[in-house]
């Protein structure tokens, strides 16, 4: 999917459309790039554990991606992001320095990049990015754009974020969506310990859903 589809998706407030968007990523610990470059989309959702998701873009293979939120502070769309995955706890770090890409390009594929001077915040949101140009630009949206000129604009982070069902087969909107009459399995959530032997005290559930099935990842978690 390109940038463009899957921003349109996951900012669209239909819930079923934002699930199949989701769903049509992975967890980033199954990605086969060691070093893997993606873009923050600004988007998260909570699932019915509590846990916040934070949505990401892979740059070259262009797939969507999913890890449990890594930072308090709710990251804006376009920020790119280099995660180390050859080693265990994945390390993620801002790719290159003070940079941030603030348009993509429908027509070339490509984004623009710019240098940020400094980030204003508030209620752990990014609320807006002072440029390091000549004018101190204060931008507060990210642009999607052709080769005539910008048609669309996003804000930099979810405003309002959703929360959804996360079971083995994916992200839903609503329980009954696959918890049928004769599936109990929801009643069971998070109960297991067979499958990972308990590993680090989690459960399998939570092994699987935020740590895409690497009991290892859950070293250093709070």
């Amino acid at each position: 999917m390109t940038f463009n589809e899957v921003i349109e998706g996951l900012y669209s407030e239909n819930e079923r459309l934002i699930c199949s968007i989701l769903n049509n990523g992975e967890h980033v610990c199954k990605s086969k790039i060691k070093n893997l470059l993606v873009i923050h989309t600004g988007f998260y959702c909570q699932v019915q554990t509590g846990t916040v998701f934070e949505v990401l873009y892979g740059v070259k293979d262009k797939k969507i991606y999913y890890q449990k939120q890594k930072t308090s502070l709710a990251l804006p769309m376009g920020l790119p992001i280099l995660i180390n995955l050859s080693e265990l706890p994945f390390q993620s770090k801002a790719y290159g320095r003070n940079e941030w890409y603030n348009q993509y390009n429908v027509t070339y594929g490509s984004f623009h990049v710019v240098l940020v001077k400094e980030i204003k915040n508030k209620n752990s949101k990014v609320l807006s990015l002072i440029l390091s140009d000549k004018n101190n630009t204060n931008v507060s949206h990210f642009s999607i754009c052709d080769k005539n000129g910008i048609i669309k604009t996003y804000p930099l982070c979810i405003q309002n974020m959703p929360v959804f069902y996360l079971s083995h087969n994916g992200f839903y909107f609503y329980k009954q969506s696959y918890c049928s009459e004769n599936d109990l399995s929801w009643n069971n959530y998070g109960k297991s310990y067979e499958k990972y032997n308990g590993y680090n005290d989690w459960s399998d559930d939570l092994i699987d859903d935020v740590f895409g099935g690497v009991p290892e990842a859950t070293w250093n978690v709070d």
